[in-house]
């Protein structure tokens, strides 16, 4: 993350002095989305007095913070493009650097059957242009603030865990571990599978002509044994149902993201540099999220495929589904 622009900004207290962390970063993470409220509302509610330096105006803005020479707040910023998770893939703060974060705009939206976040004035903020500003410090210590362009900004974060994509970019820029996966990678495998048959529906010269069993031969997984051995898979005639039941047994989540890592096994939208900067838990994410719905999958493989291969390929894809499932279904209630 090159810097844009480093302005410096009056530190509320030292980073790494006496303040608790969490103010510290909470202060920080108002000023830099107030520097945005011109984007969102009247110009005349920025209140980042101490922020001489503009952030810039549209976009996302990936944010370091590091101490200056003279006791103030170094601040390194770098427009982003598109999704701001795949737009810090791979980058390593400096030693220097004490937090990395993301300052943007956004529509406030609740989510169906979501909880309502603390403190969150709900009504009043729903369907309006707010300000924001997500800061993780190295300790692990994180803080969302959401900044209406009238009344009072509301931080949100603290101790509790902060779980998804974009924390799971931040917390890999400073070199910290992610939230562990959950379950196993029985998902991913059957998700790997459609993607490749539907691949090779759609490649094929109409009238599609692919049999079940081709189908079955192409199951990605069929090339690996267990993790770390050479032992090929099941073959062709086998069940695919066993094939994911073997693989999803001896394959966690991060012997697939070192091999991805390694170029032994492909995942769309993630390269083996990606895999490598990648955590166990933040590759899951990254990987299950990079994928269509399966029933998405499944309905372009209903108008590629003959229709007997079709309702093979379905019958197969709906238990090897379940092993996940079942298997996360046994971790909750174990919880």
């Amino acid at each position: 993350m090159p810097n844009a622009h480093v302005p410096t900004l009056a530190a509320p207290d030292p980073i790494g002095g006496a303040a608790p962390a969490r103010l510290r970063l909470e202060a920080l993470a108002r000023a830099l989305a107030a520097s945005r409220l011109p984007q969102v509302g009247d110009a005349d509610h920025l209140g980042a007095d101490g922020l001489p330096g503009p952030v810039p105006p549209t976009g996302t803005t990936a944010v370091g913070l590091s101490p200056a020479d003279d006791g103030e707040i170094e601040i390194h910023l770098q427009s982003l493009d598109g999704d701001p998770a795949v737009g810090l893939r791979g980058f390593v703060a400096p030693d220097r650097w004490q937090a990395v974060g993301l300052v943007g705009t956004a529509t406030a939206r609740r989510l169906p059957g979501a909880d309502d976040p603390a403190g969150l004035p709900e009504a009043a903020w729903l369907g309006r242009r707010v300000a924001m500003a997500a800061l993780v410090d190295r300790d692990g210590t994180n803080v969302q603030v959401l900044a209406p362009p009238d009344g009072e900004a509301v931080a949100l974060g603290g101790d509790e865990p902060w779980v998804g994509r974009v924390p799971d970019a931040l917390a890999r820029c400073l070199g910290r571990p992610t939230a562990p996966p959950v379950g196993t990678t029985a998902r991913l495998w059957t998700l790997l599978w459609l993607d490749v048959v539907l691949g090779a529906a759609l490649a094929a010269r109409p009238p599609c002509r692919l049999s079940a069993t081709d189908a079955g031969d192409l199951h990605p997984g069929r090339a690996l044994g267990d993790a770390g051995s050479d032992e090929a898979g099941p073959d062709g005639a086998d069940d695919v149902v066993e094939l994911t039941r073997r693989l999803a047994a001896g394959w966690s989540w991060d012997a697939v993201r070192r091999a991805v890592a390694d170029d032994r096994l492909a995942v769309p939208g993630i390269d083996a540099a990606d895999a490598a900067w990648f955590d166990a838990g933040s590759f899951q994410r990254a990987a299950l999220e990079g994928f269509p719905d399966p029933h998405e999958l499944l309905a372009d493989l209903r108008a590629s495929l003959p229709a007997l291969t079709y309702h093979q390929v379905l019958t197969t894809a709906v238990h090897a589904l379940e092993l996940h499932d079942d298997r996360r279904r046994r971790d909750q209630q174990t919880a």
